[in-house]
């Protein structure tokens, strides 16, 4: 009885370890395909005022 609790508790946590992996990969990949679209859709000058509004974003926040 023990054996197979230990067994399960293994098994559960090699699943939830696997689903945590899922996860972060598609996450990580989700996060390249939009900075490859954007990359491609963005010049010089539309890529610095992006980073203009988003610096002033994050100004904002935090103070």
């Amino acid at each position: 009885v023990r054996r197979t609790a230990l067994a399960e508790q293994k098994i559960g946590q090699a699943e939830r370890d696997a689903i945590s992996e899922v996860r972060a990969s598609a996450v990580d990949i989700a996060v390249e395909a939009a900075r490859a679209l954007l990359a491609g859709k963005i010049d010089a000058k539309a890529d610095a005022d992006l980073f203009k509004a988003s610096l002033a974003d994050v100004k904002s926040k935090l103070n």
